[in-house]
């Protein structure tokens, strides 16, 4: 776990509360809840596919400039590429790299969702964030957060599971959910937008 966030190293010694990796308590307290778009988050995804990087650019992990020099291309490319494909014209456009399909491929592996999840259980452990409800607990929700688009500004439903990443998947009849067989099992939200459904 901890090779994940070797990155800390390029944190500045002035902001170093100990030294460590990211992956020391304390990092992200007082932090707002992290999102697929902070830095970390995208360093820690180009990490995890670096070592595929370097063979197709046929360098290796010793080299720390060249490092430093893909890593820095490749925030650039994720920050306005959606997929491996667009990501590769971007480099072949703007950092003169030689794309092919095993580069797209390759691009294609970022894993945002599993990275974002585990700086997410940081935060939480750091900030102390615990779930305000149980599960089989009636809560409301804004339209927003339930990624359904519509004249109502809150949807009531039940909180049917809870996860370790700081999410309820809750359960909106109203909007079709169903609790068992096939279909959509409901709506995945955090923790903090959520809120008690008395009144309602």
């Amino acid at each position: 776990m901890q090779e994940l966030f070797s990155f800390w190293k390029d944190v500045p010694v002035t902001e170093q509360v100990k030294p460590a990796h990211i992956f020391f308590d304390g990092y992200f307290k007082g932090k707002p809840r992290p999102i697929a778009n902070d830095k970390e988050v995208k360093l820690l995804v180009i990490e995890q596919i670096m070592p595929e990087i370097l063979r197709w650019l046929g360098e290796t992990m010793d080299d720390d400039n060249n490092t430093e020099d893909v890593t820095k291309q490749l925030l650039d490319a994720i920050e306005y590429s959606k997929d491996g494909y667009e990501m590769a014209r971007d480099l072949e456009r703007d950092d003169c790299w030689s794309s092919n399909s095993e580069l797209v491929d390759v691009l294609d592996g970022l894993d945002f969702r599993n990275i974002l999840d585990k700086v997410t259980i940081l935060w939480i452990k750091d900030n102390d964030v615990k779930p305000l409800f149980k599960v089989g607990d009636i809560v409301r929700v804004k339209t927003k957060d339930t990624g359904h688009r519509g004249l109502k500004q809150f949807y009531c439903g039940e909180i049917t599971n809870i996860r370790p990443e700081g999410t309820y998947t809750v359960c909106i009849e109203e909007l079709g959910h169903v609790k068992t067989g096939s279909g959509i099992h409901g709506s995945v939200i955090n923790w903090e937008k959520v809120e008690a459904a008395k009144g309602e």
